[in-house]
């Protein structure tokens, strides 16, 4: 992530200020991904939330992700418990753990 951000300061002026909010909102994308359990409740309150949706709407063509937050966002906490728990059971099958775009981040 840190030489992403090298390489990409010689071509762009980016305040160094602003790398950590860039790096906040890289590593929102993998829990964007993360949808079980409490973490949709703990992503929903992280101060870059919103930034790093924007981001996920935009890379939202490959992955499906950006509706499941938009719904989720307007749910009440009932409604959150059970598509968590939807999510639960489905995913109850899958043996091995996919973290979206993690090849990207290194």
């Amino acid at each position: 992530m840190d030489d992403v951000l090298r390489d990409q300061q010689r071509l762009t002026a980016i305040p160094r200020k602003f790398n950590s909010y860039i790096k906040d909102i890289w590593v929102l994308q993998l829990k964007l991904h993360s949808r079980i359990g409490s973490q949709p409740y703990k992503t929903l309150r992280h101060p870059r939330f919103r930034a790093a949706y924007d981001f996920l709407l935009v890379r939202e063509r490959a992955a499906g992700l950006g509706d499941w937050w938009t719904k989720f966002q307007k749910q009440n906490e009932d409604e959150r418990d059970s598509v968590i728990n939807k999510l639960r059971v489905e995913r109850e099958n899958e043996s091995d753990k996919k973290f979206g775009f993690w090849s990207e981040l290194i």
